[in-house]
């Protein structure tokens, strides 16, 4: 059969490889020159950023297409904490006695919600990240009544992180890092909290940058005889095709990476959605190194609540959660000696509530000083914010997660992989099930792909019932 996938990132790409090993002939379109998508590279002044996903857990998932394994190491230590401008806290395999030393009314809490957690990590694993949901029946699975009863569904993460814990640092913690989904901020579901466990059971990099994953996926699917078509945007798609600005595509079926609502759009059939919160970075390579941040830092501001509330009502606050990446920590090829590649991260609104044209560059200033970042450090700026995720990658709205999810007691319960009008049509990446980041895009790629399959022997076992029978000799 002949497939059109519509997108070079990493659901893309993991889709593509899968396809092609169940035999089909298969194109990638892709709008950018390089394959990966927001997994992509920027290389400026001898500095080298990774201008996406850079949290690595779930390695297993990555690898689990590819002939030879990428090799990761864990990133030692595991993160730096900073909350209100107070002093760092260095959280590694020794986090335990760190909390004991740091926040002690907590520990006890801590290890029993740590307990507590381990069924709902489990269930996880095994539904959300194993099968997509097709039927109501579904949403019934034992693994996912056990979440279910585990925490209240009806309680979001920054409520119930409060209430649970009396250190800030803790509560700050549990109620900022949950807001990485495309839930309004302060309404991420509780159960997300089992997040930043996964977290410090370690997170990995793979020497050489992030972005060797992408090229690792295209190598193999062009070893597989996958055809790539870059600097290709997509303009239509029907039952039968797929429209270009170069040209057109007959297609047995179609597996869209573009973001959901844009993809209906491209189909005739858009739809007013109000986009998620977005993602804004700002990239800077450093004339000297920052000690007191490691690879993976997270500054949370006293006032990351108001910020939050500030967040969902489309303003921009005047301090905000960040995460810093500083690969160089890990990895001294990222940035001439003695300098460091930063890579700062907000979660911000949308481009249907901030004019970013014009705010980019002041609200990147303000973010560099928060995390106390001087122009006088500054020898390599890139800014990254939510019209590029616009224009670039086709986000609604900017927004790496596409529409507003509604306040949901279950975090993956994003749209299906399947098409509910167009049956040949099927999704993956961060703006339907399984979730955001890169091992569950890469998963969103299998789950398009066993719908697609499920979808040909469907029309197989109806063209074999339908077939005419022979007619008697006579």
């Amino acid at each position: 059969m002949n497939i059109i996938i519509l997108g070079a990132g990493m659901s893309g790409l993991s889709a593509a490889i899968r396809a092609a090993r169940k035999g089909h002939e298969v194109t990638v379109i892709e709008r950018q020159k390089t394959p990966g998508g927001k997994l992509w590279q920027h290389k400026e002044g001898g500095f080298t950023f990774d201008m996406g996903p850079s949290m690595m857990i779930e390695t297993d998932i990555i690898n689990e297409v590819l002939d030879t394994p990428i090799p990761f190491e864990k990133v030692s230590p595991t993160c730096t904490l900073v909350y209100d401008d107070e002093k760092p806290i260095v959280l590694g395999d020794n986090y335990l006695e760190v909390l004991q030393q740091e926040a002690p009314q907590d520990l006890e809490r801590f290890l029993k919600l740590k307990k507590r957690m381990q069924p709902v990590i489990k269930a996880v694993r095994q539904s959300l990240f194993q099968k997509p949901f097709v039927k109501p029946l579904d949403f019934f699975r034992v693994s996912l009544l056990r979440i279910a009863f585990t925490i209240n569904p009806n309680t979001s993460a920054g409520a119930f992180a409060q209430k649970y814990f009396e250190s800030p640092l803790l509560q700050g913690l549990f109620s900022t890092f949950p807001s990485y989904t495309e839930h309004p901020v302060n309404k991420s579901p509780a159960v997300s909290i089992f997040v930043p466990f996964i977290m410090l059971e370690g997170i990995y990099y793979p020497r050489g940058g992030i972005y060797r994953i992408a090229t690792a996926y295209e190598a193999h699917a062009k070893k597989l005889g996958v055809t790539f078509k870059y600097d290709e945007t997509v303009t239509a798609i029907s039952q039968t095709s797929v429209v270009t600005g170069k040209g057109t595509y007959a297609a047995d079926a179609i597996i869209s990476t573009i973001d959901y609502t844009t993809t209906q759009a491209l189909r005739g059939s858009a739809e007013q959605k109000t986009a998620a919160h977005a993602y804004f970075a700002v990239a800077v390579g450093l004339n000297r190194t920052l000690p007191e941040y490691s690879h993976h830092t997270f500054l949370i501001p006293k006032s990351y609540n108001e910020a939050h509330a500030l967040i969902d009502e489309g303003k921009l606050p005047d301090e905000v959660p960040l995460y810093l990446c500083i690969a160089s920590k890990t990895d001294p090829e990222c940035a001439p000696k003695g300098k460091e590649n930063v890579f700062v991260v907000a979660v911000l609104p949308s481009t249907q509530e901030i004019d970013w044209k014009a705010e980019k560059e002041p609200v990147a200033d303000r973010l560099l000083k928060q995390a106390g970042i001087s122009p006088e450090m500054v020898e390599v700026r890139r800014v990254l914010a939510p019209d590029e995720f616009d224009s670039k990658f086709m986000n609604l709205g900017g927004s790496v997660f596409g529409a507003s999810g509604v306040h949901n007691p279950f975090v993956g319960f994003r749209q299906p992989n399947a098409d509910g009008k167009q049956e040949n049509l099927f999704y993956a990446g961060a703006t339907v099930q399984p979730g955001s980041g890169v091992p569950l895009v890469i998963r969103s790629g299998k789950f398009a792909v066993d719908m697609m399959e499920r979808y040909f022997a469907k029309r197989k076992e109806l063209s074999i019932n339908n077939f005419p029978p022979f007619a008697k000799g006579g």
